[in-house]
């Protein structure tokens, strides 16, 4: 008798356990339904407002503060050489790079120049110098490459 009030019990336990997580299933399925989803998670539920707009900021950019000569070649000039000089001067010891051409560093009168490789037809020389503070200044000419009235 006692082993059939436990099987009892136990079924009425099973039994009991599994309406629960019947109802727990209705319940996650109506609570995740895409009507529900999309109400509720695809909604905003908040809005968030910024108590205090301050529309006075003012973005100041570096500024150049390293004079930066280049004496060769003149801006828009027109070469049948190639490679050609690409010479000027800035701060003495400043590290200068030409296009993508390694560093080189200015002597002690502040002179730098560099062999340039030029492609036909118009190319964008860009010269920047740095100084040991981190102070700049950049300088872009354009020189045309035409190739030789012999070679054409």
């Amino acid at each position: 008798m006692m082993i059939f009030i436990m099987h009892k019990a136990l079924g009425f336990a099973v039994a009991v356990a599994a309406l629960l997580g019947l109802v727990g299933l209705v319940f996650l399925a109506a609570k995740f339904s895409p009507k529900v989803l999309n109400r509720t998670l695809f909604q905003p539920t908040t809005t968030v407002t910024p108590s205090v707009v301050n529309r006075n900021i003012a973005v100041t950019p570096p500024v150049a503060t390293l004079t930066l000569q280049l004496t060769l070649p003149p801006n828009k000039s027109i070469v049948t050489t190639t490679p050609i000089t690409i010479s000027g001067r800035t701060e003495p010891g400043a590290e200068v790079t030409i296009n993508d051409l390694p560093d080189i560093t200015a002597d002690p009168n502040g002179n730098f120049s560099a062999a340039v490789n030029l492609d036909e037809g118009d190319n964008d020389i860009d010269v920047l110098a740095v100084n040991s503070q981190g102070d700049f200044a950049e300088k872009e000419v354009t020189v045309t490459y035409n190739l030789p009235a012999n070679a054409q």
